[in-house]
């Protein structure tokens, strides 16, 4: 959350947040995989939102925020999550829902007609080869069609 809100300031790149994310990830798989647990969970690591990047991943993103055509795809995610206001547009964030009856809230996806849902990234198969690269096994983890 730190290295995100400081590159939302300005206080340091992309190339931080990315860094602090995966040094994250490394240190719950190792917990996971030192207390023996067995089915060790990837893709399961979000800089916001897990439904987001879903949507992200099977290119369900508005028109409105693929305009702004950023060249990193996080900022695109950040955009959709919290909006965008600066020399690429304005743009407001994604609605918000209330996960059933608890205090989370996730981003709800826009689906329209000019929608061409198809695999736009490789998130999963990342993660998964970047904790295998450390000798640990992972089962990736997606949000279901039903959620």
């Amino acid at each position: 959350k730190k290295a995100i809100e400081g590159y939302w300031k300005g206080k340091h790149g992309l190339d931080q947040v990315r860094a602090t994310a995966k040094e994250l990830r490394e240190r719950h798989w190792r917990l996971q995989a030192e207390a023996g647990i067995d089915l060790i969970p990837s893709n399961d690591f979000s800089y916001y939102d897990q439904v987001l990047d879903t949507a992200i991943l099977l290119n369900v993103i508005p028109q409105r925020y693929d305009r702004l055509a950023f060249e990193n795809p996080e900022d695109t995610l950040f955009a959709m999550a919290r909006g965008y206001q600066g020399p690429k547009g304005d743009v407001t964030a994604l609605p918000m829902k209330k996960w059933f009856t608890t205090n989370y809230h996730y981003l709800v996806p826009e689906i329209d007609s000019a929608t061409d849902i198809h695999l736009n990234g490789t998130k999963p198969f990342d993660e998964f080869e970047e904790a295998k690269a450390l000798g640990i096994h992972t089962k990736p983890v997606l949000v279901g069609p039903y959620t």
